[in-house]
């Protein structure tokens, strides 16, 4: 440390009056070169070039003046005569860290162009007072500075490279950790309210601020549309995850008009934040797969491939040796609405139930067949679009006889034998409600679109079901206006009443999302007392 300070002092008329080590654009050098600083302390090697008193550059202000303007660091002729200045011009620099050499190379145009914006917005003491300071003490301030410009200029980023991921950039403000957003999702493809994205670079010491501006369109976008409420884009709470795995809800969002700002501390340099607790294709699979392994009871099965080539897997259940023909037949969807991520959550809170110890859950498995698909819609959650009113019509306004989707039309050649047999009891359609909703939904039917039969089962599953949730409201399914019933009849619901058996009770569940049981959790508990309604309402059906 003696001799790099001496020879500071012969190599430099002004010997070290002002000196100052400065990189030029750091972040931009330091991000493409990969400058591996680690943990250490470290002392630069320094050129004659980055004193002001021998290089084209004013001297660093004191903290209570703006900074001087910076010199044209890429004037043809500054650049000549800091390259006659430094007989190591056109080397690399290397900067050893306490006597290792190697570990960070930066090219000598770190030196040669020099910038004192970079480090003077810092607001820092004058370098003046630091050199001064015995080379032990310089060292780690050094390092100390510089570890601090890297982080206040590192790339906070924003990604959505990944599935469902949806976010538009509106506006980044690096120092701050603000970010302003929109939904990317393309109107044709289903509401674009849902957002998810991914942040890199994040300083653990600084709150993030999350400003999420809800589109203004009208829905469905074909002309004929409504304008789509800010609230469904919305949540009042976001959730968050430092792994991408693991979510939990922010604190509730400021919101005005259109906009909310979510407000998180950061315990990790990458953070995800999306509208709710994504399940993406592949954790459908990934899910489907598991259970397969773990338990010889469950059977996988392939439902289909989507317009987009993507897989849609499914799972049934059923143990012992009962026959099929002899088992009532319940089929669970999830997510005919992409965006709609608590029907996945809750079908995997029921067959996760269901797989396991409960004496119902075994009760169940051995005397029924259970059937999920806890995501239909893969193409618009693997995209981060909506679903929801997708063009050219909407997945669960698709239950014809000749479908658009080709998921709906593997679900029909499934359900159909089923209802051949006699056997289909059960159909429930999971989703998610309008913003204000806070309690489970279930829409049901009455005479003359149900038979007085189906009605009646209909009362006592409700009745089960307020048993198992506390509390439920109830809608009726069918439009309010005659001219919607074309419409409503290619609705799943009414589909498998009109194309199942005497028995067949068929509902729609939505399940609120803007509570702060909104969550994985949640929705898992809102699965097992589903399982828990459906069991009991069959084991009553078996005793008459």
């Amino acid at each position: 440390d003696l001799q790099n300070f001496l020879q500071l002092r012969r190599a430099h008329r002004r010997r070290v009056d002002g000196a100052a080590g400065i990189f030029s654009d750091a972040p931009e050098i330091f991000m493409r070169q990969r400058a591996n600083f680690c943990w250490r302390f470290f002392i630069l090697k320094t050129a004659r070039q980055i004193f002001d008193g021998h290089a084209p550059m004013p001297p660093v202000q004191p903290e209570d003046y703006f900074p001087a303007a910076s010199p044209d660091a890429r004037s043809p002729s500054q650049r000549h005569r800091l390259q006659q200045a430094d007989g190591d011009a056109g080397k690399k620099t290397k900067n050893l860290i306490h006597g290792l050499p190697n570990l960070c190379t930066i090219p000598s145009a770190c030196q040669q162009i020099t910038s004192v914006n970079f480090i003077s917005t810092l607001r820092l003491t004058p370098f003046r007072y630091l050199i001064r300071l015995p080379m032990k003490i310089v060292s780690p301030v050094a390092f100390v500075l510089f570890a601090t410009a890297i982080q206040l200029h590192a790339a906070l980023t924003v990604h959505t490279d990944f599935e469902s991921g949806s976010a538009k950039v509106l506006e980044l403000n690096l120092e701050t950790q603000s970010i302003r957003i929109s939904p990317a999702g393309d109107p044709k493809r289903g509401l674009p309210i849902w957002w998810y994205l991914r942040l890199n670079g994040v300083d653990t010491n600084k709150p993030v601020a999350l400003d999420v501006v809800a589109l203004d369109v009208s829905m469905p976008a074909n002309g004929k549309g409504k304008p789509l409420n800010p609230g469904w884009t919305l949540p009042a709470c976001a959730v968050i995850s430092s792994d991408g795995t693991n979510w939990q809800q922010t604190s509730p969002g400021e919101r005005q008009d259109n906009h909310s700002v979510y407000t998180v501390s950061a315990d990790s340099s990458t953070l995800w934040l999306a509208w709710g607790p994504p399940f993406t294709p592949h954790d459908a699979t990934a899910f489907v797969e598991k259970l397969g392994r773990e338990h010889a009871f469950v059977k996988t099965f392939t439902l289909g491939k989507s317009l987009e080539g993507r897989v849609v897997p499914g799972f049934e259940i059923y143990e012992g040796g009962k026959p099929l023909t002899n088992r009532p037949a319940v089929w669970i969807n999830g997510r005919q609405h992409a965006w709609e991520v608590g029907g996945s959550w809750v079908a995997k809170g029921f067959a996760e139930w269901l797989v396991g110890n409960d004496e119902h859950a075994i009760w169940l498995r051995q005397n029924a067949q259970i059937i999920f698909v806890p995501l239909m819609d893969v193409d618009h959650v693997a995209t981060g679009d909506g679903g929801k009113e997708a063009l050219p019509q909407d997945q669960n306004r698709d239950w014809t006889d000749a479908p658009h989707w080709p998921e709906i039309a593997a679900a029909q050649k499934r359900i159909l034998p089923i209802m051949k047999e006699g056997r289909m009891d059960v159909y429930i359609d999971v989703h998610n409600p309008s913003p204000g909703e806070t309690l489970p939904k279930f829409y049901r039917d009455y005479p003359p679109y149900i038979g007085e039969k189906g009605a009646a089962l209909e009362d006592r599953f409700l009745a089960l079901a307020s048993e198992a949730f506390g509390q439920i409201k109830t809608v009726d399914g069918k439009p309010s206006k005659p001219e919607d019933l074309p419409e409503w009849h290619t609705i799943s619901t009414p589909w498998f009443l009109e194309h199942g058996n005497p028995q067949t009770i068929s509902f729609t569940l939505e399940v609120p999302w803007n509570t702060p049981q909104g969550t994985v959790e949640g929705y898992r508990a809102i699965g097992e007392k589903l399982g828990l309604t459906v069991q009991k309402y069959l084991r009553d059906n078996a005793a008459k």
